[in-house]
């Protein structure tokens, strides 16, 4: 028990908190004013400093939009895709015609038939001849000419006498000897020159006088 003075066991509704702070005034624990406003100052500074660069942003879309001349570079790009699709349509025109020229059928070569046999020369030593008279007395041997002839294309030549059958056989280029009956007749003398082709012929006539 005691006895006036004061209680310790009282709370105690007048002690004020450290900072000068009291209930229902002043400002709450740990704010400092000069800090909010430098805060502030900061916040504003940087709203600023965005704003600025937006501001080049658009600056520089506008000039990047707009060349020398101070035309709209979108219409000229709009412009330069037009005329690329029409130089396009082009293109496929000429082709489409390349391509009809290309199907045309090619011309097929001809092959030249080979030539046929060719007399160049047919010649003989007479195409007269006069017979001794009958009344020698002495033998007297047949009289003779010789045939000569040239050809070309040819692979050999057949003699035929008076229309008879092949006398004998010669080469392509030849000559040979024969006989002419001396009996007041003419006799004639074929050579036929065989190759490729279609055969030649040629006739020689040889006279005899009695």
């Amino acid at each position: 028990m005691t006895t006036g003075g004061d209680d310790e066991t009282r709370p105690m509704d007048d002690v004020v908190p450290a900072g000068g702070g009291g209930v229902g005034g002043g400002e709450p624990p740990g704010t400092d004013p000069a800090e909010e406003a430098e805060r502030s100052r900061r916040f504003r500074m940087i709203v600023a400093g965005l704003a600025v660069v937006v501001v080049l942003l658009i600056g520089a879309l506008i000039l990047a939009l707009t060349d020398e001349d101070g035309g709209n570079k979108i219409n000229a790009a709009a412009t330069t895709l037009s005329s690329t699709s029409t130089t396009a349509a082009t293109t496929t025109t000429v082709h489409t015609a390349s391509t009809t020229a290309a199907t045309t059928a090619p011309t097929t070569p001809t092959t030249a038939a080979p030539a046929g046999p060719i007399i160049t020369s047919y010649t003989s030593s007479t195409t007269s001849i006069a017979c001794p008279a009958a009344d020698v007395s002495t033998t007297v041997p047949p009289p003779t000419a010789t045939l000569s002839w040239t050809t070309q294309n040819t692979t050999s030549v057949d003699l035929s006498i008076d229309g008879g059958g092949v006398y004998n056989t010669y080469p392509a280029n030849a000559n040979t000897q024969v006989n002419v009956p001396c009996d007041g007749n003419t006799h004639t003398y074929k050579i036929t020159a065989k190759g490729s082709g279609q055969p030649a012929t040629q006739t020689i006539s040889i006279q005899t006088h009695k």
